[in-house]
């Protein structure tokens, strides 16, 4: 194992642009001066590169309006180069990419009226069976399984095929009754991106990027990655070169060209801190507010109309964060937890699935959340 970098950069935002006017503050992030547990920060995650947990990442701690802590520790890569990772580096957001790409797009197709989240998924593709509304999707309470076999499917229909993923989707068994309990899918957001083309008339990561990114200013986030500065991921199964700006999540990657509801999304930092503050400026925002809470017509679900709440068994957003926090994890590494009420964020990016796989991290998300909190 290589020294361990350390890269200290503290960068305030000096503006955010908003996707519309009524959803936007004026206000200009500059740093207050605060106290901040530095050095708990940087022992758990230099801990965590020392241990082979991950080969680097990057946390940033975002208070009321402002970017107060922003560091980048190890590598973004250690095979076949050795790779130093920085603030700039742009990470695969795996799971991650629901919130802040689809159920984003989702949400703005519904505040204008073009999209009724109450409505039967079969309004907008005729093709889906059962009974199923779209607040179901974003919820994870339509009763669709979790996850399909990406190679059964290419071998059945080729790759890449998102219409014939949709169609499998669309008529595959369903484990339970709508609203009846939680089982967190990624087959949910796939048929929210095919809802999302639907109605707009747009392909879907062209719709996203127009509508959701480009309008809150991440000029560094959009579906893959050409950047120079990418965190590598998995060095997959007879390969010997890892995945690098490409979409490691098999579903994702094989069957919808990197460019799914599910997953795909590569981002920065910066550019997620940007989202950030745009839901905490305008938390009170009627559709802000509906999106990061459960829908009281759910008792069976803990997540929210794109993001997971807190709950007994949920491990990764620490001990100290209030009853109002959300947030939502990547399988490559990442995380973003929210606390309205406290207004404080975290925002923390790993490769842990580089070179070879890796281990749960939810321990250490735990524990920089509780460190920001503090």
């Amino acid at each position: 194992m290589p020294t361990v970098l350390l890269v200290v950069v503290l960068p305030c935002i000096a503006g955010l642009l908003c996707p519309a006017p009524s959803l936007c503050d004026d206000t200009r992030h500059q740093a207050p001066t605060v106290s901040l547990p530095e050095h708990t920060i940087d022992s758990l995650m230099l801990k965590a590169i020392n241990e082979g947990l991950i080969p680097g990442g990057v946390v940033c701690i975002i208070q009321s309006d402002s970017i107060i802590f922003h560091k980048a520790y190890g590598y973004r890569q250690l095979v076949p180069d050795t790779l130093p990772m920085t603030i700039e580096t742009t990470f695969d957001l795996a799971s991650l990419s629901k919130p802040v790409g689809t159920a984003m797009a989702l949400m703005t197709l519904a505040e204008e009226g073009k999209v009724d989240l109450n409505a039967p998924v079969s309004r907008y593709l005729p093709q889906y069976e059962g009974n199923a509304h779209v607040v179901h999707l974003l919820t994870h309470t339509s009763g669709l399984p979790a996850y399909m076999n990406p190679e059964g499917l290419r071998k059945r229909y080729g790759a890449p095929a998102p219409q014939a993923l949709m169609d499998s989707i669309c008529r595959c068994r369903r484990l339970c009754n709508p609203g009846e309990k939680e089982i967190y899918s990624c087959l949910n957001y796939i048929v929210l991106q095919h809802i999302i083309q639907s109605v707009s008339h747009e392909e879907f990561a062209l719709y996203v990027q127009k509508h959701v990114f480009d309008a809150l200013g991440m000029h560094h986030t959009g579906y893959g990655s050409t950047a120079h500065n990418v965190a590598s991921t998995e060095i997959l199964h007879g390969t010997t070169i890892p995945l690098c700006g490409i979409t490691h999540d098999p579903l994702a990657r094989i069957m919808n060209d990197g460019k799914s509801g599910n997953a795909g999304v590569f981002s920065t930092s910066g550019d997620l801190a940007k989202l950030t503050l745009f839901l905490l400026n305008n938390k009170q925002d009627p559709v802000v507010w509906r999106m990061t809470h459960v829908p009281d017509s759910l008792t069976a679900t803990r997540y929210t109309l794109g993001w997971g709440k807190q709950a007994d068994d949920i491990t990764y957003m620490g001990t100290l964060m209030s009853d109002e926090a959300y947030a939502h994890t990547g399988f490559t590494g990442t995380l973003m937890a929210i606390d309205p009420q406290k207004e404080v964020a975290v925002i923390l990016l790993t490769n842990r699935v580089h070179p070879y796989g890796g281990k749960s991290i939810n321990t250490l998300r735990s524990a920089i959340c509780d460190a920001a909190m503090q």
